[in-house]
């Protein structure tokens, strides 16, 4: 019986074959920094198109992959369409894929990794190479200051020499941090505004400014022409801006603190580019300034711009280069500041500018835009995978999968940890005054409680002050709204709620473990046992026979299945063999294999509040050892694995399900809130 994903290459290397290839590549590729999540640079073999299933197998797309987590995947297809697929609709073959490519991905940022120093010295700073070079677009970077360009930006010559590096070395925790300035409470009433935009195949939306200014922008590229649209709404008066049209394709960035600049990149694929153009907001609308090279060409493309304090703005290149650029400099935009960005591709500014923080590893860095000095260092146990400024300025929140720790910015210092249920990785974190929003859920951070679910498929979010700022693009107009959130209702709701009631599982209470083996091999039974319980002794949690509450971890082997494997030769564990995207010219090998079902599930009085599934079975492409058999490495690959539960993300405070989503649910759409 095959799966829904059959007939997948296998790749055979040597040792020898893997040495030609170190000699003919080596030096020619990146510096071994690749986009997290995305395959890139050495890791481009899982970029190719290729056929995805889901579970059930009656589903297929071709596609390629473009981003990967553990949660959630997004394919790119011919036709330029995007697609989010949940890691655990895939079927079995697309899922150990993924998991190949995330394996890969850790294996490399290993191998070049500088754990004591992630904004590491890369030269000296009279002697750095230019952290710009020419637009592989319009090669913007030999163009003379203020000439015209073609895409609606005058183009100006970006001034790199003299940078000073940004150096930290980051080997404890520490605080020089003046707490940044925040913004007073901003107040609108909801609304829902009509615009000319239209649909592209790029939409974003960002706020700025004690005006509300809302910047709207969408593009497509790749297609029969290359174009972008602007247009903003501002909220103290409901005005609406007539839409500006250019003739390229250039992707929303960032909006400046007080809502009068806006930055965008122009798109040269996978939505970066290399050059950076300033548009102003004006009293009646959007008008281009000026465009420059900011990133480093093919391969170093800009993944994050942001507006900093002082008319300066930070960039953040795909090989984690980070530069801190001058736009009052009279002969063009002057680089200040250039330093490694330690591992991040994206990083958060303060309300007003001052501060940028971003992740460094397990720790979170803030740094001070004036000085480029790294001034605060948030030693971590896990690495926050999204942060944000409160609109005050007076704390930092973290998020990691079912959880939100918050820091007070006058002293680096954790406040609370807040328990929340989302788990995706890639969620959008966003302050609404007081309150923090994760996801689609609300939280009241005083007291740690959910308090509501706001639904909803904008094509983008974000907010300002209090209120959630939504785009729904349409054919031909667009529709941008803007509500309170949270509601009355929403506040009325949860205002005698006891906190302490919410929790179905907390840190030291007692929970009970039920191994359920089946035919599990005795050494693979021993490691699961260990692993299941140092995990529940990290969680706080304390075991005990007779508790309440019950972790019931299966094992359990599936019906053996067939596979189809091709043979091809190859040069190395790093690269695909030539001619990876023609049909294999190799033998066909059948193999036989037996699935394994890792179950993990939670109950608390009886009532379940988690369940977690994993099965492993054949992989969708092999590496053989010299003289090892198809049907040895897939046996192989088929077996129990401890380390799925030693990965596996299990929150300490286990909500009980009727809080999970809060107390109740409202959708956004593009005639407001219902």
């Amino acid at each position: 019986m095959s799966s829904p994903c059959s007939r997948f290459l296998r790749l055979r290397f040597s040792f020898l074959g893997f040495a030609v290839w170190l000699l003919l590549h080596l030096g020619l590729g990146s510096n071994g920094s690749t986009l997290a999540g995305e395959p890139v640079g050495e890791l481009s073999r899982f970029a190719k198109t290729r056929t995805w299933s889901d579970s059930s197998g009656k589903f297929k797309i071709e596609g390629q992959l473009k981003h990967a987590t553990q949660d959630e995947i997004q394919l790119s297809q011919a036709s330029g369409k995007a697609l989010k697929i949940p890691f655990q609709k895939l079927c079995e073959e697309d899922q150990e894929f993924v998991n190949s490519f995330l394996k890969a991905e850790k294996d490399l940022a290993a191998k070049g990794a500088d754990s004591d120093n992630p904004f590491k010295i890369v030269g000296e700073a009279g002697k750095m190479k230019p952290p710009v070079g020419g637009s592989a677009r319009n090669g913007a970077g030999s163009e003379e200051s203020s000439v015209a360009g073609t895409t609606g930006f005058s183009v100006r010559q970006p001034i790199t020499k003299g940078a000073k590096q940004i150096y930290a070395k980051m080997d404890k925790t520490f605080w020089a941090v003046k707490p940044p300035l925040g913004f007073p409470e901003i107040q609108f009433d909801d609304m829902v505004v009509k615009s000319e935009l239209g649909r592209l195949r790029g939409m974003q939306v960002l706020s700025g400014g004690k005006a509300g200014i809302s910047v709207m922008g969408a593009y497509q590229e790749g297609r029969s022409e290359d174009k972008s649209r602007f247009a903003y709404v501002r909220a103290s008066d409901s005005f609406a801006s007539d839409v500006l049209e250019l003739n390229a394709a250039w992707k929303l960035m960032a909006i400046s603190a007080d809502g009068t600049r806006v930055a965008a990149v122009r798109d040269e694929g996978w939505g970066k580019g290399n050059d950076v153009g300033i548009l102003r907001v004006t009293k009646t609308g959007l008008v281009p300034d000026y465009q420059f090279t900011a990133g480093g060409g093919a391969w170093d493309e800009l993944h994050y711009v942001g507006f900093a304090a002082g008319n300066k703005l930070v960039t953040i290149s795909q090989k984690h280069n980070l530069v801190v650029w001058d736009l009052a400099s009279e002969k063009g935009p002057k680089a200040l500041f250039q330093g490694n960005s330690g591992g991040s591709l994206h990083a958060v500014l303060s309300p007003a500018g001052e501060l940028m923080a971003l992740p460094a590893g397990k720790s979170i860095a803030v740094i001070d835009i004036a000085s480029a000095k790294v001034v605060g260092l948030i030693q971590r146990e896990n690495k926050a995978s999204q942060i944000s400024f409160s609109q005050d300025g007076q704390m930092l929140a973290a998020f990691e999968p079912f959880e939100i720790a918050l820091y007070n910015m006058a002293d680096g210092k954790k406040i609370r940890t807040v328990a929340v249920s989302e788990h995706q990785e890639s969620a959008q974190l966003n302050w609404l005054g007081k309150h923090l929003m994760i996801g689609n859920i609300v939280y009241d951070i005083d007291k740690g409680l959910p308090m509501w679910t706001y639904e909803g498929s904008p094509a983008s979010r974000t907010t300002v002050g209090s209120h959630m700022v939504c785009v729904f693009s349409g054919d031909k107009t667009s529709n941008l709204t803007i509500q309170r959130i949270p509601h009355d209702a929403a506040l009325a709701a949860t205002a005698n709620v006891n906190p302490f009631t919410i929790y179905a599982i907390k840190p030291d209470d007692s929970v009970s473990l039920d191994f359920r083996f089946n035919s599990t091999p005795s050494d693979a039974q021993a490691e699961i046992r260990r692993v299941v319980e140092a995990k529940v002794n990290k969680l706080g949690w304390k075991i005990a026979s007779n508790a309440n509450n019950t972790i019931v971890v299966e094992m359990e082997e599936g019906p053996q299945g067939k596979e189809e494997y091709y043979t091809r030769k190859g040069f190395g564990p790093f690269l695909p063999p030539p001619g990876f995207g023609r049909p294999p010219s190799g033998p066909l090998e059948t193999v036989t294999f037996t699935p394994w079902t890792h179950r993990i599930t939670i109950t608390a009085s009886g009532l379940e509040v988690y369940k977690a599934e994993h099965i492993r079975g054949a992989p969708d492409n092999l590496a053989t050892k010299e003289g090892e058999s198809t049907q040895a490495a897939v046996t192989k690959h088929c077996q129990p694995s401890p380390t799925y539960f030693e990965h596996l993300p299990i929150p300490p405070h286990m909500l009980k399900p009727e809080f999970k989503g809060g107390l109740g649910k409202s959708t956004l759409d593009a005639n407001g809130m219902r």
